[in-house]
């Protein structure tokens, strides 16, 4: 298969891009931050490496974070890369195919040698950008696995091609999610870039220690720019902590001075509990058990961290809102008869998918490039037939683009309705079990010291 179209960025993939970075800047996220992004390599060849545990969303965070014109090429599993029209979409929008022993078998394992090839003269001869996630797969959990070598060996394979003349960055970063998978708050943290010449002594005498060196200074950069809990066994009660304390800095001024963002507190918090661990192992056991009869009592009356947790003065705030998405009901009754047919289609299309995260990359790509499209233009279609008058077809079409934008708030926001009334019922019929929570809670801080 010739790779040599990633070489070039077409008209039409540049369009495609500028759209799909308008519906994950206002459809799929509430946010998307990029912190420390003056790290990235401006105008000079860098492999760009990330954890990985959303998908698509994970590629996505990744592409819309280089604004120097360039364009990212990724590595997907070569099996997506079976069919040979799928394979020649898939290379026209930047994606190359890794070749893994548990994907396509061992025979076929020597063509990366190709591929690798490719991405050399990619960052060597034409100042690209290479992304991967060496972890060879998305973890489930807020932790950092084990990273594969073939990011290393690309990079020094590169070097070695341009006689160590050209310099080559490994870019670490990590990607943060919080929230379901849509309509989450996105943060991209980007660490120092890591030079390869300085392993270039090493690497002419030693290859296979200099890619391990290299591996392992990633590593640590990755790990130390994403939350990483490397807690097995109390997993769960490290989460929930890193979750109040997330809330607790947004309804508190003088820690959102104290922390950047809801990353460093979360760091912070697991750094502290780690410490409690290893230093005062009494108290770590209890702030678990603590943690534990928290979180099953907060379950059990089906509710959330994030209403249990706010201020009490920002009841009657949340209480406009409610009443807000009420009164808007006309307007969300629109987008949903306009919308709700793509919507069911795109879920439809997508329902086979293997998995949770797999079911969203589908209904990303066949709902925002296709069926959403294809539906609001056929809408606009039948109204041009219909011999409407342009300056109302414009502005039909301009309702639609919007009422592509309310129906999926409204989902976001009809849910948070049903959560503030179910807290405000459990406040009225169960104030014993609310006080033991905030008890709980105020326990809780005042052992971690946020």
């Amino acid at each position: 298969m010739n790779y040599h179209r990633i070489f070039r960025t077409y008209f039409l993939y540049k369009l495609i891009f500028k759209y799909v970075r308008c519906i994950h800047a206002h459809i799929l996220h509430r946010s998307y931050t990029v912190y420390n992004a003056e790290n990235i390599p401006t105008g000079k060849p860098f492999i760009m490496v990330a954890n990985h545990q959303h998908g698509i969303l994970d590629a996505l965070a990744l592409l819309f974070m280089i604004k120097d014109g360039r364009y990212p090429v990724f590595m997907a599993r070569a099996d997506v890369f079976k069919n040979k029209y799928v394979a020649q979409l898939l290379v026209f929008f930047r994606l190359l195919p890794a070749f893994r022993m548990q994907d396509v078998g061992k025979n076929r394992v020597l063509e990366n040698e190709k591929v690798f090839a490719t991405t050399a003269q990619l960052l060597a001869q034409h100042n690209g950008i290479l992304a991967l996630f060496p972890e060879g797969g998305h973890q489930e959990k807020q932790q950092l696995g084990k990273l594969k070598k073939g990011f290393a060996r690309i990079a020094f394979q590169t070097a070695s091609c341009a006689n160590f003349e050209t310099e080559i960055f490994v870019l670490p970063v990590g990607i943060h999610h919080i929230g379901r998978l849509f309509q989450s708050k996105v943060s991209v943290c980007v660490g120092k870039p890591i030079s390869v010449l300085t392993f270039q002594e090493l690497y002419m005498h030693e290859p296979e220690k200099a890619q391990q060196q290299l591996l392992e200074q990633t590593a640590r950069a990755m790990s130390s720019n994403m939350l990483d809990i490397k807690e097995t066994t109390y997993y769960n009660e490290y989460l929930v902590l890193c979750t109040i304390a997330r809330i607790y800095r947004k309804n508190n001024a003088a820690i959102q001075e104290r922390y950047a963002s809801d990353l460093a507190i979360e760091q912070a918090v697991v750094s502290r509990v780690e410490s409690l661990k290893v230093h005062q192992e009494t108290t770590y056991v209890e702030l678990m058990k603590l943690t534990k009869n928290m979180d099953e009592l907060i379950v059990s009356l089906h509710l959330s961290y994030e209403l249990v947790c706010e201020k009490k003065h920002s009841i009657a705030k949340r209480g406009m809102h409610v009443f807000i998405t009420i009164l808007l009901i006309p307007i969300q009754i629109y987008a949903f008869v306009h919308q709700i047919i793509p919507f069911l289609l795109t879920s439809v299309c997508s329902r086979n998918a293997g998995d949770e995260l797999l079911k969203v990359s589908l209904q990303l790509a066949l709902g925002a490039l296709f069926i959403f499209p294809l539906w609001n233009g056929f809408l606009v279609f039948i109204l041009f037939l219909l011999e409407v008058p342009f300056s109302w077809l414009v502005c039909y079409g301009i309702s639609l683009l919007f009422s592509i934008w309310v129906f999926f708030r409204s989902v976001s926001a009809w849910s948070f309705c049903q959560a503030w009334c179910r807290r405000q019922l459990v406040r009225l019929t169960n104030r014993s079990a609310i006080k033991e929570i905030e008890g709980i809670l105020k326990n809780i801080f005042s052992i971690i010291g946020v």
